[in-house]
């Protein structure tokens, strides 16, 4: 199976809405609910963008009051489901960082999650943002030669 899920060709986008409302009770929970069951069990395929998983971050740590823990848990399970196509090492990688230090925004996991998977430096001034992600920030700037 490849890092992309069970399909080569998805139906469509999964949007945060759709997690969201799962997650909650309203008028849409029942709905979103039945087809992330159904992304589950690889019966439907969408594909989940990383600027949508970090959308999910955001509105399950701000709205909802998750735990970064209980977010990646959740998220972690549904980048995995056969019917989900996404980089799966990229989220799964940006997600644990995220999760596993405190001061870390999810965007700047998910930079150090692709400098890694991909054998990039990161060119950054905020050091401090990232220095803890175990990638290569070349320092100046302009020291940097391949």
């Amino acid at each position: 199976m490849s890092s992309f899920g069970a399909s080569s060709k998805s139906e469509g986008l999964l949007d945060t809405n759709v997690l969201i409302h799962s997650l909650m009770v309203d008028a849409h929970s029942e709905e979103c609910g039945a087809f992330l069951k159904s992304l589950e069990a690889g019966e439907r395929c969408a594909r989940l963008e990383p600027h949508i998983v970090h959308e999910m971050t955001y509105v399950m740590l701000r709205h909802l009051r998750l735990s970064k823990p209980e977010i990646v848990s959740i998220l972690l399970r549904i980048v995995q489901w056969p019917g989900i196509q996404c980089d799966k090492l990229l989220l799964s990688g940006a997600l644990l960082r995220w999760r596993d230090r405190p001061s870390v925004s999810f965007v700047d996991a998910l930079l150090a999650s692709h400098a890694i998977l991909n054998a990039a430096p990161v060119f950054t001034i905020n050091v401090k943002d990232v220095e803890d992600l175990e990638i290569e920030i070349p320092k100046p700037l302009s020291s940097y030669m391949p």
